[in-house]
This record gives structure tokens, C-alpha cells and sequence, in this order.
């Protein structure tokens, strides 16, 4: 936000566009702000405080052939998953800002399209005791278990045997 406060002063009337990552508040840009995020959440955090504003969703992309698998610690054996099935990993907080249900929706939807695919979850879907935050984690445990065997919620401990098995 410093950085977008000074290119506004020095020049009020350049073209700009943001790439935020989280819902920040404390200097909001100007009202008719143009503003890119990588989620359903945040679009509508900025649509609420910023109605004038263009917000449009670009989600995070990354390039497959970076990650290879390490034979030395099979994660799909260790999870009973099939070595040719597709898994999708999302690892990270259970939480609203996160899109977990947008992705759980999302991957109900690829599974009639795709047969043999796995999503799993790394992230402690506990973490929240009480509050929205709880309350969310609930419904993605909910959303989980309606998809069954094919959504693997792994918990927060896995994370480090999930990183080292692409590494």
C-alpha cells in the first residue's frame, strides 16, 4: 500500500492496478480502484469496501513439471492412493480466506469429468475452536466427507512428508 500511495502522489492520474494477496485494510486505495486478487474471498472483501472499484479473480498458477515425485517417500502408498492416480494437493490454513469449499465444489464437479483422482488436504482443520473461522473449517470437514474416499483430509502434520515427497 506505501508503495501504491506514492505512485498515486506523484502522479494522481496513472493507470494502476493492484495484486492483493490478503484482505488489507488500513490505507484502502482510492474508491474506483482497479484490483486484481486469487480468490472468491478476497474479490468480495474488496467488493464490500470498495463497491467502486473493478475487481476481477486471477487464481495462482504453477508450472506441473516443476514437482516430481521422490521414490524414496511414496506419500501415494502411505495414503492408500493408487501410484496412477491423479492427485491434486492443496496445503495450507483451513480457512474462509483460503477458497477450501470453492475448491471442494470445484473438485466434485472434475471428478464427473476425470475418474481415478484424489484431492488431498494438508492443514489442521481443527485449528479454529470456536468463531466464523470454526465454523468454516466445519463446513469444509462437511463437504469433505460428502465427496468420500476420493478427498483425503490429511491434517496439519502431514504438510512436512507432503513437501519432501516432490522435493
Amino acid at each position: 500500500m506505501k508503495l501504491y500511495r506514492q505512485i498515486r502522489e506523484r502522479n494522481p492520474n496513472a493507470k494502476l492496478v493492484m495484486h492483493m494477496h490478503n484482505a488489507f485494510e488500513p490505507e484502502l486505495p482510492d474508491n474506483d480502484a482497479k484490483i486484481i486478487v486469487p480468490s472468491q474471498f478476497l474479490k468480495a472483501f474488496y467488493e464490500e469496501r470498495l463497491p467502486a472499484a473493478a475487481v476481477s479473480i486471477v487464481p495462482n498458477g504453477f508450472c506441473a513439471e516443476t514437482y516430481k515425485r521422490n521414490p524414496q517417500n511414496n506419500l501415494h502408498q502411505q495414503l492408500n492412493i493408487a501410484e496412477d492416480a491423479t492427485v491434486l494437493l492443496y496445503a495450507g490454513r483451513i480457512s474462509p480466506d483460503k477458497g477450501i469449499l470453492l475448491l471442494l465444489q470445484a473438485f466434485k464437479k472434475l471428478r464427473t469429468l476425470k475418474s481415478n483422482i484424489k484431492l488431498v488436504v494438508v492443514g489442521d482443520p481443527y485449528a479454529s475452536r470456536k468463531g466464523e473461522k470454526a465454523e468454516y473449517q466445519k463446513k469444509v470437514l462437511d463437504a469433505a466427507k460428502e465427496i468420500g474416499t476420493d478427498c483425503i483430509m490429511a491434517g496439519g502434520n502431514l504438510l512436512t512428508r507432503c513437501i519432501t515427497s516432490i522435493i
